[in-house]
């Protein structure tokens, strides 16, 4: 993996967990969590 993929990843990581918390707060966070820790175990 070069930098500029990594790179990538993290930002679209930071989105997720920004985009969570929102989901969180509408109380529709588990579903979008569990998809997350899912892609988080795969890496």
């Amino acid at each position: 993996m070069n930098e500029n993929e990594s790179s990538k990843i993290s930002i679209i990581h930071t989105l997720s967990i920004h985009n969570h918390k929102h989901m969180i707060e509408k109380g529709k966070g588990g579903r979008i969590a569990k998809v997350i820790i899912k892609m988080k175990l795969k890496s």
